[in-house]
């Protein structure tokens, strides 16, 4: 059984079986940590998010099955967004200048629990960090939930660092961290 990583357009996408199949991975690998994600709330924001610039979305999928076991997508971090503009409210002027004037915004990211421990989740964060161009992106930037996850342990093996520590989305009850990437540094 052999995990390959595919680049899907924002045209594949809009395959119902490929949703379908993302939104099993969200929905397990979230429930399984008991944070009850909505698999019809990330398809209505891939649905607006993959028009946006520089958009991307990788999947990891068995060759066996054609089964997605992993994803991650993103795209270019601008004013006027609704994170973008939520996160930098709370960061100062010089924060916001070191990590939010060329970011890349890492949105989504999950791989099913069944698959976990196989390197999967690396392959993907690797894979797309490695396709951003430095030239366009200095910064990679997101929001985790707190705690010894494995999604804590890769972001911070991969140099990750917080910029702010229990941060609460309006209507969300639980902290999240924010985390930012520097892609030139990674780059060398």
């Amino acid at each position: 059984m052999a995990i390959q990583i595919h680049d899907l357009s924002a045209q594949q996408l809009a395959d119902t079986t490929l949703q379908r199949q993302i939104g099993e991975v969200y929905q397990e690998a979230f429930t399984t940590l008991n944070l009850y994600e909505n698999a019809e709330r990330l398809m209505e924001m891939l649905e607006v998010h993959r028009t946006r610039e520089g958009f991307r979305c990788l999947v990891a999928q068995d060759d066996t099955t054609q089964q997605i076991v992993g994803f991650i997508y993103g795209f270019t971090s601008r004013p006027g967004f609704w994170w973008f503009d939520t996160v930098s409210r709370a960061l100062s002027k010089h924060a916001i200048e070191i990590w939010f004037t060329n970011a890349y915004e890492v949105v989504e990211f999950a791989v099913a629990p069944a698959w976990h421990g196989q390197g999967i989740g690396g392959r993907l964060h690797d894979a797309l960090m490695d396709s951003l161009p430095v030239d366009t992106y200095s910064t990679a930037v997101l929001s985790t939930y707190p705690g010894d996850t494995n999604a804590m342990y890769l972001y911070r093996k991969r140099g990750w660092v917080p910029l702010l520590q229990d941060f609460y989305f309006p209507g969300r009850t639980r902290p999240m961290v924010i985390m930012g990437l520097d892609l030139e540094a990674r780059a060398h």
